[in-house]
């Protein structure tokens, strides 16, 4: 299988603090990473790094075969790494199929001048992120929801519909933190269900979470964070030892 991502000796210090120290590992395309350890030992921190929002010290960070070390969170946003926050964000007083709709890049009618100059590109992406957007509905089974506000939905729906909004824009790549935190277990068992199939059907994941069992059951590999360092194993029990 072809790697999506290559991490090359990442190093990260706040204040003479090591936080992350010369972590190195690759994620092929279509499969789910469990990322787990204890309680601050620099999951997210590993996180901001992927994605931009902070900088490291030392190494690389390969996306799709390009160095993307120097590159900000908005370019690496567009060019296909997306993120799901353990607190979902979605807009209460809006319906569900539009919170859909208002997370699409690129929407020609945000510019005044395409009003005048080529309206059709306006009438053309709004049918097509329709069509889309009932698809995501659907396929997430929230399409009886698509007309209710976004802050009636339940916190399980509300982690569904925000794993929705990055399904519009075809992320390669999504980090996924705590996705079953707070959840009842019928709900775990929708969204890691819905998280397999996506991942056999060509996304790629990245997941924090402490729910060792229950990720591990999904994912291609585990990797264990402890003291700043990854330990790769794909066992879970060799993995709670490893925590242990």
């Amino acid at each position: 299988m072809e790697d999506l991502l290559i991490i090359e000796n990442l190093s990260k210090a706040y204040n003479g603090l090591q936080v992350l120290q010369e972590i190195s590992f690759s994620v092929e395309k279509n499969s789910i990473i469990a990322l787990t350890g204890e309680n601050s030992t620099g999951k997210t921190t590993l996180f901001n790094l992927i994605n931009g929002f902070d900088s490291h010290d030392n190494g690389n960070i390969i996306f799709d075969g390009k160095n993307i070390s120097q590159w900000g969170a908005i370019a690496r946003s567009r060019a296909g790494i997306g993120r799901l926050f353990q607190n979902s964000r979605v807009f209460k007083n809006m319906r569900v199929l539009d919170i859909l709709l208002a997370s699409c890049f690129d929407n020609p009618g945000e510019r005044i001048l395409n009003y005048f100059v080529n309206p059709a590109s306006i009438k053309s992406f709004e049918k097509t992120s329709r069509n889309k957007a009932a698809e995501v509905l659907n396929y997430l089974r929230l399409l009886d929801k698509s007309q209710d506000f976004g802050g009636s939905l339940s916190h399980g729906e509300k982690k569904l519909l925000s794993l929705g909004m990055l399904m519009m824009n075809n992320y390669k790549l999504i980090l996924l933190d705590e996705p079953f935190a707070g959840l009842n277990a019928k709900m775990i068992d929708k969204i890691s269900d819905t998280l397999s199939d996506l991942a056999r059907n060509g996304q790629t994941f990245i997941i924090i979470e402490h729910n060792i069992e229950k990720v591990s059951s999904i994912s291609n590999q585990v990797l264990i964070l402890k003291e700043g360092r990854i330990i790769e194993n794909n066992k879970i029990n060799n993995a709670n030892n490893l925590i242990n």
